[in-house]
């Protein structure tokens, strides 16, 4: 090296110096881990757990130091003179940058134009229920969740935006990684990594004639690049009986039908031994049975799940594997389910990327006997075991022994379902891509039910075994074209125009057998009936041909337009009306981006959303708008049974036509302070026309019934979705989210006939009712109990006395009569969840309330002679303060083994409730105590789930009667770790 060389190289270092600081957030709290480097050069260090750094600059003009830390703005700071730089980093608003699925595709959040929510996975896995319908409730706006059963295994209803249809089913779509399914619950929830809930027409037109009721999609985990991950999560819990009514017990049971038969108005009760027969021995013993506690178990619950990921920048795998089981807490009722599922990607080029996705799902589903409530209504005078404390076959009334039937019956249902799907993108020309999306899914279900010959139903025949076989099958084939075209820095395109093909097909097969020589080997012993019913067969196919088009453009991110247009063409209508055509256009303007709000510092996100848009519904049975028949077994003489056919009582109409809603909806999306307080506000209004459904005809034709298109349902409504976080600091985070939603739904016409006054004429056999929700009762108010001092009138109808139900005569005219009913809506007005989460270092703690108000419910526990209802003293049933002249109730009125009148009127009762749906506590370990171990997270938990209802309405459940499957509380605790 040359004199000068070494002079230059001297001087240089010793212009070198060093620049210190420390780096915080906006609460002025240290940054860990915070990445510090000269603009242009690898130089660099991270600052420590003070937030303090030391970096080497040296005395060159212009050298900028550059803070890069995720979640946070990247700041670039001039160095200068400057010897101490402190900095301060403000968070980013993460929330408009994700991508969230659309229907054929992913868009940015901050680009959506319709209504559309995303659910996180974590939130819904909280909920430990195998029902993916169950873990969405409160989750979003708009979505209303009702539970069918709560038998293990059992499924729930979802409603979006109200229910539009009256025949034809209301359920949403489910697209499963791109492929229609109708049962999501046959899915393990940890495979799913995202639900996005296309709310609005805009967002639903792109699926046309199937999704008029809503649609969800629901995108599964997949592999990533890197080292191979490892997650495994298992819990383990119990379930226990809740309620909020109580049953007579044996006392007051044996009181409850003295007085029925009590006479009136002398007051002499009959002889016990006469009245209770051959029960009158266990109520001298006082042998009471608590049928419910005999038939209601703790019972267990469990679930375990492993994954597997791992991949290169050119392929990626992942394999999940998961493990469902359930006992009910009535025996033998139990849910078993596993869970297999891979998905892989991988690029054969950078133009030309396959995936290609399996799952398959195996599920054995066992059911109780007949029904809950032939349990809790028994006698409790009534005793199920001998001398020997063997359960009899029969009572001491006669009836079967509900417990025995239980033990001598076999109902389960083994379902298996296949999903495989293999989609292409190939990227022929930049911008201009072609993908291939094709699927095969199957699910195929044998029900199997055996009574042996000792059971009620079995013991006339020797036994009696059924089996019911269904095969689904669903093809689907995709062609896409879409063009994304970046025009300019402010101006871009993106376009897509598709072509389907989807084919389904169910074929059910029913085998009914009875007289068998042995119990041993139960349905599976069909083939050796000694008598058997013909069998039962049912072809039910279904073809869709679609197209469709859209165009989404964005003008300098601030003024977004899409608009989009599907033609379907389905094999359930005629060839007058095969097609249908479902346009949407939505706009959206990003206020916050215009100049005059950008210096609002306060302001992270303002956003208004218009859209207008159609969709349909196919809901049908095939060949439904073709002449059907029935057929006869015929026998003439001695000679072979023959058989015929005859027209059924339907007339066939060629010229049905799609369901449509047509929707408008207008949205804000709003952030303040970083998005530290947020949330989304919409309105909406669906109009429902040319509804399906059977309409009665003129019997002079040989026909009775007809399906056409009549009526018109409106849907309107508001939503409100409000995000806020108190506190965010380093080591303490909480979160607040509260949802709301209210919807009126209205019948607004029918048939378009009117009566002599000009009024809408309502269909009352079906209960609807223009100017009312489709789900209405029409019936007497209950007006509170005749007294003994009361001047009971006389209608001339009924004679009424003391101690009976009185009716509130709405028209004022002393005469009871039709004219007194009134309607009622059973819909809530609106409901609501209250969610927060606590994060404080390595301990987590959250909570969520689910509300629902103004429902109404007609409860049969308080009137039917079924349920135990009618006060006859019959069965036993929920406990009420019944009148009687020493106990002037103004609730319930007299016993008597006879009819009560208007009885029904008490049993509307007010559905609505808050539940505190879900609170858990867990804990994480720090990195540095499970480093040891390979792990690099493990998390454990506890979780309570309906832990508190507070309801008005009687029974297990404020979304069932009390003779439903009784709906658990269930304690869990469980872990999750990764390696």
């Amino acid at each position: 090296m040359s004199v000068f060389g070494l002079f230059f190289f001297l001087a240089t270092f010793s212009r070198e110096r060093i620049v210190t600081g420390i780096v915080t957030n906006e609460a002025k709290e240290p940054l860990i881990g915070v990445s510090i480097f000269i603009k242009g050069t690898k130089s660099g260090v991270v600052s420590d757990v003070e937030g303090n750094y030391s970096l080497k600059v040296s005395n060159s003009p212009g050298q900028t130091l550059v803070f890069r830390y995720l979640g946070y703005e990247v700041r670039n700071v001039p160095i200068g003179n400057e010897n101490i730089i402190n900095i301060s980093l403000s968070e980013t608003s993460t929330l408009l940058n994700e991508f969230v699925v659309v229907g054929y595709g992913t868009q940015k959040k901050s680009d959506l134009t319709g209504s559309v929510v995303s659910v996180k996975a974590s939130e819904m896995n909280a909920i430990p229920t195998s029902s993916v319908a169950e873990m969405l409730r409160g989750q979003a706006a708009g979505l209303s969740v009702t539970q069918n059963s709560a038998r293990p295994g059992g499924s729930s209803d979802i409603i979006i935006r109200g229910k539009k249809s009256l025949t034809g089913g209301n359920a949403p779509l489910y697209i499963v990684d791109g492929v229609p399914v109708d049962n999501v619950d046959d899915f393990n929830s940890q495979d799913i990594e995202s639900v996005e809930i296309l709310k609005d027409a805009s967002s639903q037109a792109v699926y046309g004639a199937r999704a008029s009721n809503g649609v969800i999609l629901i995108t599964t985990k997949r592999g990533k690049p890197g080292k191979i991950t490892i997650d495994f999560s298992g819990y383990f819990g119990t379930q226990q009986m809740k309620r909020n009514f109580d049953l007579y017990n044996g006392d007051e049971w044996v009181q409850l039908k003295r007085e029925a038969n009590r006479s009136f108005p002398s007051g002499e009760y009959m002889d016990d031994a006469s009245l209770f027969g051959k029960m009158y021995q266990n109520l001298i013993d006082k042998k009471y049975t608590d049928w419910e506690k005999l038939m209601i178990k703790t019972a267990t619950q469990q679930k375990y799940d492993l994954s597997v990921r791992s991949g290169t920048e050119k392929s990626k795998i992942s394999f999940f594997l998961g493990c469902f089981d359930q006992e009910g807490i009535v025996s033998p009722a139990a849910y078993k389910r596993g869970n297999f599922r891979m998905n892989a990607d991988h690029k054969f080029s950078d133009k030309i990327n396959v995936i290609f996705n399996a799952n398959y799902t195996l599920s054995d589903r066992i059911l109780e006997d007949e029904g809950f409530n032939k349990f809790i209504t028994e006698s409790p005078l009534l005793n199920p075991y001998d001398a020997n404390g063997n359960l009899v076959d029969k009572l001491e009334d006669d009836k079967y022994n509900p417990a025995f039937n239980n033990q001598n019956m076999t109902n389960e249902t083994k379902t298996g379902r296949l999903l495989m799907n293999v989609g292409l993108t190939w990227e022929f020309i930049k911008g201009l891509k072609y993908q291939l999306n094709t699927s095969m899914n199957t699910r195929n279900s044998e029900q199997g039910i055996y009574y042996n010959s000792t059971h009620e139903t079995g013991k006339r025949d020797g036994g009696k075994a059924s089996i019911r076989t269904v095969a689904s099958t669903d093809y689907l084939m995709e062609n896409m074209l879409m063009y994304d075209w970046k025009i300019n820095m402010e101006n871009q395109l993106d376009a897509l125009i598709m072509q389907s093909v989807n084919s389904e097909e169910d074929v059910t097969n029913v085998m009914t057998g009875y007289g068998f020589a042995s119990d041993d080997l139960g349905y599976n012993n069909i083939s050796n009936a000694a008598k058997t019913d013909p069998v039962v067969r049912d072809v039910i196919p279904r073809h869709l041909l679609s197209y469709m088009g859209r165009i989404r453009y964005n003008l300098m991110g601030k003024y977004l337009f899409s608009a989009s247009i599907r033609f379907d063409g389905s094999s359930v209508f005629g060839k007058n009306n095969q097609w249908g055509s479902f346009p949407a256009t939505s706009f959206a303007w990003r206020i916050s981006e215009e100049d005059f709000m950008k210096e609002k510092s306060w302001l992270s996100n303002l956003k208004l959303r218009l859209s207008y848009g159609s969709v349909g519904n196919q809901a049908i049975r095939p060949y439904q708008t073709q002449g059907l028949t029935d057929s006869y077994r015929m026998q003439f003489g001695d000679k072979d049974p023959l058989i015929g056919f005859l027209p059924t009582t339907e007339l066939y109409n060629p010229d049905l036509k799609w369901e449509t809603t047509s929707s408008f909806n207008a949205g804000i999306d709003f952030g303040f302070l970083r998005d530290r307080i947020g949330g989304i506000i919409e309105f909406y209004n669906s109009n429902t026309s040319d509804i399906l459904v059977k309409k009665s005809i003129n019997q002079i034709s040989g026909y009775t019934t007809q399906m056409v298109n009549m009526g018109d349902v409106l849907n309107r409504g508001v939503e409100v979705t409000f995000n806020f976080v108190p506190v965010k600091t380093r080591n303490l985070i909480w979160n607040v989210d509260l949802i709301f939603s209210a919807n009126k739904n209205e019948i607004k016409k029918l048939n378009g006939e009117l009566d002599a006054n000009g009024n809408p004429i309502n269909d009352i056999a079906n209960n609807w009712y223009v100017g009312y929700n489709i789900d209405a009762y029409r019936y007497y108010q209950f007006d509170g109990i005749w007294q003994l001092d009361d001047v009971i009138p006389d209608d001339g109808n009924i004679k009424f006395q003391p101690g009976d139900v009185r009716i509130k005569d709405v028209k004022a005219d002393g005469i009871i009569n039709d004219d007194d009913q009134v309607i009622m809506n059973r819909a809530p007005q609106w409901t609501g969840s209250l969610a927060s989460s606590l994060k404080w270092k390595g301990i987590d703690f959250s909570f969520d309330f689910y509300i629902v108000q103004g429902a109404l419910r007609l409860n049969p526990y308080l009137y039917d002679a079924n349920s135990g209802g009618n006060l006859h003293g019959n069965l036993n049933g929920i406990k009420v303060d019944y009148w009687t002249p020493e106990n002037p109730s103004n609730t319930a009125p007299r016993p008597r083994d006879a009819t009560i009148n208007y009885i029904q009127s008490l049993a509307y009762q007010d559905a609505s409730y808050i539940r505190l749906r879900n609170i858990s506590l867990g804990y994480t370990f720090p990195g540095e105590i499970i480093k040891p171990a390979l792990m690099s997270n493990l998390r454990i938990y506890a979780t309570a789930t309906n832990l508190w209802t507070r309801t008005d309405f009687l029974s297990y459940s404020p979304e069932a009667s009390p003779g439903a499957y009784p709906e658990p509380r269930t304690f869990i605790v469980g872990l999750h770790v990764s390696f």
